[in-house]
């Protein structure tokens, strides 16, 4: 049966939303490939998520941001999803806390409802943790698939997944890749992992292509603002505001900021200092310099687990990082320059025995929607000496996206209208209000059965004589009337000593002998207090500001009571006068680097996604131009199936011992001397015929031309590796021959015409010197057999 499948962006596709999820349905089973959502977590926009639910059998998470696998905790929570959920170690801790932090923000301003703390705990617990280049075999209506995924070198712990068919053929799913080496990540190696698989889905982010001063850049401007250098402060030092994710790509900030303020980064700017002579000597000066007494602060909801277990993911980061933790036995991410900080009034305590003074803060969220971010946003931005940093893109419709475009436009004053929200107690009228609407009708009516009870139980005699039983429709039954006096002629027992007599006409004894909260009993028995029924989550943990860290394990005290309250919205009208600059710190490559890692891989079938329609429209003609022939691909719009084919048109074949010894084999040139892996493979050319054993198509043979019947005769020359016009231009014109392009051809001296066609190589020229110059000079270039 000819394997087929389907895949379907449900969105994400030609967009330019940054969250996406797509389907994938092979041999009648349906792989999810990541669940993102907005920061807005607006329900409307992941309904295509929600139709096609129950197609779902196995759900693959690829990164661990709010775009990947924001809706995880609303499937789980809220829809029910029974599938398994496949995932890093990262992805389950620190995609966690990113969840966290998201859903504090929007609970600090709204009146969330999306999902709860307990559906974000509930998705990550039925996550199964995998690690890099780990195979897991699938098991239920899945069994027969395989799935391992790859460092992708984005995110820590975000990969790149293979998905193995039952019929051996492999599926990469790569939305978000980097192959540049980083602080504290390595770079994607998929070149080197993957060769001409059967489909590769990945993404188009148009992402420019990096500076090389970027870096230095970045810390100068920060420095500048700090020491009041810049031209445009007239002296006076700023504050400096990055708002940044929760907890991917802030930790290659962090690290990146805590060696500048431990003095391990140069400043390339070149520094002149004269000398006696007159002469100008210049010097290279190092960050760090005097750079302590400026506070550097991490602001954010889970900003200290953050750190905690980024400390214990060195496995899933860069070399250097795991060599710096051998040798000097000291962890990158203690990170001593940095401080933690929850709230607000954490910052404002910073440096506040100098009186305040400058500092720096990467706070949460990246988008300005929500979050402590935002509050900073709105104080900081008034204010020219300040510096608002953007190192990543923001979503489109976004403050930060509104505050970019403003910047790159760099026309007039930006003027925005932002509100916040707090909650507050009620209090006098409201309270009253609020709870009388919180009791319903049964409670009530409870409540005044409880005060008649309570009433009977210290006013009804105990004696015997003196017990009065309530009137009933029906007369009482005799065992239940036994029952009760013999109740209270235990009380009285309990409460006397030998030789004292029960006053007459006495109600009851004055000391029973019980507490203040004694058992109420009437005549249908013991009645139990309803704090009985109530329990209490001491195991349960949360991370907020001030509170317990999630790597600690220590009891809580059950919570106290929620105090009823309601949300006071502000509106603000924010001038930015702040500085405002952008960088590109997305850990993604750019559009050339991801063009040359396709073309490398040459995938049989490619699906371009998560990118603008530009950028995907861009990427697939340029992979077509590169590729001719040997892919198809394909840049479907969000909510487009499209019906892929992983049929291949290959046979398995014996080859016979006579034509092995008559086979000659060719070494492959030795082009990367450093790469063993090019010098274990021999080729060689045979002719032969395919013949079938037994009559069973299964089980053919190639055996020598002349054995099967069929002429020997001379078929050309078999070039290994690709042609391209324009390397044989350069090749000839190295030797001092002229070669020039007309149209498909390249035109030599003699006339010596050069074409290529369908993969066929073809010279045309009149026989002599030059054209078997030029010939050689070609072979040359390329192994022949």
């Amino acid at each position: 049966m000819e394997p087929s499948a389907k895949f379907t962006p449900l969105y994400g596709a030609k967009s330019t939303q940054f969250f996406l999820a797509g389907l994938l349905q092979v041999e009648g089973v349906g792989i999810l490939l990541d669940c993102g959502w907005d920061i807005k977590f607006d329900v409307q926009d992941i309904q295509p998520l929600a139709a096609c639910l129950s197609q779902v059998d196995v759900v693959l998470i690829s990164h661990l941001d709010v775009s990947h696998l924001g809706a995880l905790p609303w499937l789980v929570g809220k829809q029910s999803l029974e599938a398994p959920i496949f995932g890093t170690l990262p992805i389950q801790r620190m995609g966690r806390l990113a969840m966290t932090d998201h859903l504090q923000a929007c609970q600090a301003v709204s009146d969330f409802q999306a999902f709860s703390s307990s559906d974000v705990a509930a998705a990550f617990e039925r996550m199964t943790i995998m690690h890099f280049q780990e195979r897991v075999s699938l098991t239920g209506k899945a069994r027969g698939f395989e799935v391992m995924p790859f460092a992708a070198g984005h995110l820590v712990g975000g990969c790149v997944w293979q998905i193995t068919t039952p019929s051996g053929e492999v599926i990469v799913y790569a939305p978000d890749f980097n192959n540049r080496s980083e602080h504290h990540l390595n770079p994607s190696l998929l070149m080197h992992h993957f060769t001409r698989p059967a489909l590769v889905i990945a993404g188009a982010p148009s992402r420019p292509r990096l500076g090389e001063q970027q870096e230095a850049n970045l810390l100068r401007s920060i420095v500048d603002t700090l020491r009041g250098h810049r031209s445009d402060s007239q002296g006076a030092a700023g504050n400096v505001l990055l708002p940044i994710d929760s907890s991917g790509r802030v930790l290659e900030l962090l690290l990146l900021l805590e060696k500048a303020w431990s003095g391990e980064l140069a400043d390339p700017r070149p520094r002149g200092k004269k000398e006696p002579r007159g002469n100008v000597k210049y010097e290279t000066a190092k960050f760090g310099e005097g750079l302590a007494i400026y506070p550097l602060a991490f602001l954010s909801y889970v900003a200290q687990s953050t750190l905690e277990f980024a400390r214990s993911q060195l496995e899933f980061m860069n070399d250097s990082v795991a060599r710096q933790f051998e040798r000097q036995q000291t962890n990158p991410f203690m990170c001593r320059h940095v401080r933690t900080c929850h709230t607000r009034h954490d910052v404002g305590m910073l440096n506040k025995d100098r009186g305040g003074g400058p500092k720096v803060v990467l706070a949460t969220l990246a988008s300005l929607e929500a979050g402590l971010a935002r509050q900073l946003f709105i104080e900081w931005a008034r204010d020219p000496k300040n510096l608002i940093v953007f190192p990543l893109q923001a979503q489109e419709g976004s403050v930060a996206a509104q505050v970019q475009a403003h910047e790159q436009e760099g026309s007039g004053k930006l003027i925005l209208r932002m509100s916040t929200g707090r909650w507050v107690p009620l209090e006098g009228a409201e309270l009253e209000a609020h709870l009388q609407a919180q009791k319903s009708p049964r409670d009530v009516t409870h409540s005044a059965a409880h005060e008649q009870t309570d009433e009977a139980s210290h006013t009804a005699p105990d004696d015997q004589a003196n017990l009065e039983l309530p009137a009933s429709a029906e007369p009482m039954d005799a065992e239940v009337v036994a029952a009760h006096e013999s109740l209270h002629q235990h009380r009285n027992a309990a409460a006397t000593i030998d030789g004292f007599q029960v006053p007459e006409g006495a109600a009851g004894p004055m000391f029973d002998g019980d507490d203040a909260n004694s058992d109420v009993w009437d005549q249908f028995g013991y009645a139990v207090p309803e704090d009985f029924f109530q329990t209490s989550d001491a195991g349960v943990m949360q991370v907020a500001d001030g509170s317990a860290s999630m790597m600690e394990q220590d009891e809580v005290e059950p919570a106290a009571p929620e105090v009823p309250r309601k949300l006071v919205q502000s509106l603000h009208n924010v001038q930015v006068n702040a500085k405002v600059a952008s960088y590109h710190y997305d850990g993604l490559a750019d559009s050339r680097s991801l063009l040359i890692t396709l073309t490398t891989i040459a995938p049989r079938q490619l699906i371009v996604i998560h990118g603008t329609a530009e950028a995907s429209n861009t990427l697939r003609a340029q992979c077509i131009k590169e590729m001719p022939a040997l892919t198809k691909v394909h840049a479907p719009a969000s909510g487009e199936t499209i019906d892929l084919s992983l049929a291949v048109s290959a046979h398995q074949l014996q080859l016979s011992a006579r034509l092995l010894q008559s086979v000659t084999l060719h070494s492959l040139p030795d082009q990367k001397p450093a790469d063993a892996k090019h010098r274990k493979f021999k080729v060689a050319w045979m002719d032969g015929t395919v013949i079938q054993r037994h009559g069973q198509a299964q089980n053919m043979e190639v055996v020598p031309a002349e054995q099967g019947g069929l002429a020997c005769h001379s078929s050309g020359g078999v070039f290994l590796g690709s042609f391209r016009l324009s390397g044989i231009k350069q090749a000839l014109e190295q030797l001092d021959i002229r070669a020039d392009f007309a149209g498909p051809c390249l035109v030599c001296p003699g006339p010596v015409t050069i074409s290529i066609e369908d993969e066929e190589l073809t010279f045309a020229g009149p026989l002599s010197s030059m054209f078997f110059q030029i010939r050689d000079i070609v072979y040359q270039q390329h192994l022949l057999c």
